[in-house]
């Protein structure tokens, strides 16, 4: 699953999609909404991993596999589509450590994205 040299985000790939659709503002509010929301899905997906919550931990999951892919975390998108489909099971002993690994992918992610916003005028 490790990509090791893998950026946490494709920008060049999300810029031109945005870029394209005749609205590059559009870039700096995606980036802010998805930094704005996300910390709350990555606290209640703990509280669901620390509670053995298999449906909280599918919901948060889901979605954060669906914002993901909008901004381009590739790698936190692989993740949480594993973490989704231990958790649809009731795989809590192999999502747990799936949980983890999201969290620290986030990480990644979040501190690229706050770079990104500082380049973008």
């Amino acid at each position: 699953m490790e990509q090791a040299n893998e950026p946490p985000i494709d920008v060049r790939r999300l810029r031109e999609s945005l870029t394209d659709l005749g609205n590059p503002a559009v870039f700096r509010e995606l980036l802010e909404v998805f930094l704005h929301d996300t910390p709350e899905r990555m606290a209640t997906l703990r509280r669901a991993a620390d509670t053995g919550d298999a449906r909280a931990i599918r919901h948060v999951a889901h979605t954060l596999k669906g914002t993901s892919g909008y901004i381009g975390a590739h790698r936190l998108v692989r993740i949480c589509k594993e973490l989704e489909a231990s958790a649809q099971g009731a795989d809590l002993a192999g999502a747990l450590p799936l949980v983890t690994q999201v969290e620290a992918e986030y990480r990644r992610v979040h501190v690229a994205l706050e770079q990104e916003l500082k380049d973008t005028p």
